[in-house]
């Protein structure tokens, strides 16, 4: 009886383990202006994929990530990231049930490529991004 007990621990323990574990299945990123978080029509339909696929595999969740570019102060750049992925928040929480299946952060410009002067990576830099992950199986 100890032997199946500890085989169930174990088999628990493992289980346990992995159920935060996730794959990354897609990446979605909605590019905007500078200075600009209000969602444009392209933005809606990049979002309204991210919900068709996520009514479709019940198991899958997403990560929102809003990012700046290096313009500007610090804290104006973090509440701005914030603006973004709140704006896809406040859609997402409209049009979709699955609201409960994402998390949401804007980091500012904590991951910005750092060239003020270089056009092609600050816009980069003023995106919000959606990864879609599953499960591990």
């Amino acid at each position: 009886v100890p032997a199946i007990e500890n085989f169930w621990r174990v088999v628990l323990t493992s289980a346990l383990n992995e159920r935060y574990k996730r794959v990354l299945v897609d990446r979605v990123i909605l590019f905007f202006d500078p200075g600009k978080s209000k969602l444009l029509p392209v933005h809606e339909d990049l979002l309204n994929g991210v919900l068709k696929v996520l009514a479709a595999n019940p198991t899958y969740t997403a990560d929102i990530v809003g990012f700046t570019d290096t313009a500007g102060s610090g804290k104006a750049n973090l509440n701005l990231s914030w603006q973004r992925e709140e704006s896809a928040r406040r859609y997402l929480a409209i049009n979709g049930r699955e609201i409960n299946r994402f998390s949401f952060i804007g980091l500012g410009e904590d991951a910005a490529m750092n060239d003020k002067n270089h056009p092609m990576m600050s816009a980069a830099d003023r995106r919000l991004t959606v990864l879609i992950y599953r499960p591990v199986q």
